[in-house]
């Protein structure tokens, strides 16, 4: 049996955010290919007993660990005592972004017992970071799993617009540094999965697929769509919202383009969905009028079935949003930053499937557009559900992650026959 450690960052479980949505189907797909274990690399209090029993008995959990803080590392945690929120800061910016990327002792220590107790034949790993942390190209093939790459990510960060100077200093050094890291890393990778097409000409490597995020649950590819009303003035924003991103893509909608939608269309409803809001941003949302904060929801799809119509205003952020085709199979018309749509370009075509504008006024006048003709809303909805059921399903990414762990570990079986069974490093791209 194929033993496979599965490392991540983000649980399978709760699947109340995209990156945990994410994780739940790449291990889905990967128990199909053989006997995966689970290790998952995050802070102590981020997993409560509760979800851990969850993740241990129906999940593969092996282990739970924390990779060493930033500021615990010389010579940050000699002045850590002092202010650790502040030191801690200091060490991301200033520090050199190498140290992210290098065998975590806490993590590296135990992958290396369990591979010596059984041998692993393939390590998944979920980011670069955290699976150069579990130092995971000294134990067994690695395939990468690469739909937030840091490099996007910074680079986004500086589209978006910096903070002043320093920022933009530290931005441009990091994403310097970082640049240098992930080449050198991505060539130790057998494969490396992305998650639009788009991508794969930022990895610079000759095994590459285009592992697609999925609207979730993948089940709701069977379920009836709930009918839209012409009557509905709903405008729905579903996203975590402890997540940077999409708070800035909230903020962004509230100080520019709320305004002018209530403007132009008064008895217009914004509600927010997701959990994680901050206390500060929770009060700003109740002051605003028109705007109903909902919080987190067990299920998606009542809210959806209440709004005519969904935004994603999103601006920085790497890999895709699931909000947008999560949308769309729910039979609702979205509107968008052109950001929030990178890497649906080719499949959600710009005025059919999808409307897209990143100027706040633009992006005001689409909504009251869509709010005020049924038929174009329906009509565009239609259209991007037809994409969506074509383009992203399960057993598209079961099929990329079996064709993936087929061909490298047939790859490594025929290196290991022409060595006589001895270990041979992996190849580099």
């Amino acid at each position: 049996m194929t033993r496979i450690l599965y490392v991540t960052d983000n649980p399978p479980w709760p699947t109340d955010y995209g990156g945990a949505q994410r994780s739940t189907n790449i291990q889905r797909a990967l128990r199909a290919c053989g006997d995966v274990e689970m290790l998952l690399l995050v802070p102590p209090d981020r997993i409560t007993p509760e979800v851990e029993d969850v993740l241990r008995r129906d999940w593969d959990l092996a282990a739970k660990i924390a990779p060493i803080r930033r500021s615990m590392h010389w010579p940050w945690r000699a002045i850590r005592p002092l202010h650790p929120r502040v030191v801690a800061t200091l060490a991301h910016h200033l520090g050199h972004q190498g140290l992210y990327y290098q065998p975590d002792p806490n993590v590296s220590s135990w992958v290396r017992r369990r591979a010596l107790e059984k041998p692993y034949d393939l390590i998944v790993g979920r980011f670069l970071r955290i699976t150069a942390q579990a130092g995971s190209f000294d134990i067994a093939p690695v395939i990468l799993d690469a739909d937030d790459l840091d490099t996007v990510v910074y680079r986004s960060r500086r589209a978006a617009g910096a903070r002043g100077p320093i920022h933009d200093w530290a931005l441009g050094r990091q994403l310097t540094q970082i640049e240098a890291i992930e080449a050198r890393l991505l060539r130790q990778c057998a494969h490396v999965f992305v998650a639009s097409d788009r991508d794969r000409e930022l990895i610079g490597h000759n095994r590459v697929s285009t592992l697609p995020n999925i609207p979730f649950p993948p089940e709701l590819a069977d379920a009836p769509v709930a009918p839209d009303s012409a009557a509905s003035n709903v405008v729905t924003y579903v996203a975590s919202m402890g997540h940077r991103p999409n708070i800035r893509g909230l903020e962004w909608f509230l100080d520019l383009v709320w305004p002018e939608i209530r403007r132009l269309r008064p008895a217009t409803v914004f509600r927010t969905v997701g959990g994680g809001m901050s206390p500060d941003l929770l009060q700003r949302c109740k002051a605003t009028p028109g705007l109903e904060p909902v919080g987190r929801v067990d299920s998606v799809g009542a809210a959806y079935a209440a709004s005519a119509l969904t935004v994603s205003p999103v601006n920085d952020g790497a890999g895709t949003k699931i909000k947008v085709i999560e949308s769309l199979l729910h039979g609702r018309a979205c509107v968008s930053t052109s950001h929030s749509w990178r890497g649906y370009e080719a499949t959600l075509p710009k005025g059919e499937a999808i409307a897209i504008a990143d100027d706040p006024k633009e992006f005001a006048r689409e909504v009251v557009r869509l709010l005020n003709d049924f038929p174009a809303r329906q009509a565009m909805a239609r259209r991007g559900y037809e994409q969506v059921k074509l383009h992203y399903t399960f057993p598209r990414v079961e099929r990329t992650v079996r064709e993936a762990v087929e061909s490298v570990l047939s790859a490594r079986r025929a290196r290991m026959s022409a060595s006589g069974g001895a270990k041979q490093p992996e190849p580099v791209a």
